[in-house]
């Protein structure tokens, strides 16, 4: 006597499945072959299309290492061009072209230079933001915008609309 039903549970193979039942978990590639950027990592690789020669991506370079995760050189340059064995004055020289980079502001010493190298990324007419950072800061954190209007010279509610630009950028 044959048994069928063996014969039959042998060669039956079930299709053949992408591996994966309903209750199995995708794997998502995109978690393995991505990778978090850091912000050096964003600036070297931006210093590396600017077309700088040697001399001026080691500079470039210098100044990278000294910005931290929030975008700001960590130490007066000249105690980076000793640190570094190079002259603060190439590195003055140099900082400009870090400001080009992306995120605006970015290389800034202090919270009023960062504002003022996003200021100048601005495509409208700068002059009169570039005076109230420069000069009524404080008065900007106090929201004093009568005292700004009066030194500038403008209508306090013209103040208040350049005051919300300025408030708008970031300061990281």
């Amino acid at each position: 006597e044959f048994e069928w039903e063996s014969y039959v549970e042998s060669m039956y193979k079930p299709p053949q499945s992408s591996g994966f039942d309903n209750n199995d978990e995708i794997m998502n590639y995109e978690n393995v072959i991505t990778t978090k950027q850091t912000l050096g990592d964003y600036l070297v690789w931006q210093m590396n299309l600017f077309g700088f020669n040697e001399e001026e991506e080691n500079l470039i370079s210098i100044l990278i290492s000294y910005v931290n995760d929030e975008g700001y050189l960590l130490a007066p340059l000249e105690e980076i061009a000793k640190e570094e064995s190079v002259d603060a004055k190439d590195l003055e020289e140099m900082l400009p072209f870090l400001h080009e980079f992306d995120p605006p502001g970015v290389g800034a010493r202090d919270l009023k230079e960062c504002l003022l190298v996003q200021a100048k990324h601005l495509q409208e007419d700068t002059h009169d933001l570039v005076k109230i950072i420069e000069n009524h800061l404080s008065d900007l954190e106090r929201k004093n915008y009568p005292a700004i209007a009066k030194a500038l010279g403008k209508d306090v509610q013209e103040v208040i609309e350049m005051s919300q630009i300025i408030l708008s950028m970031d300061p990281k």
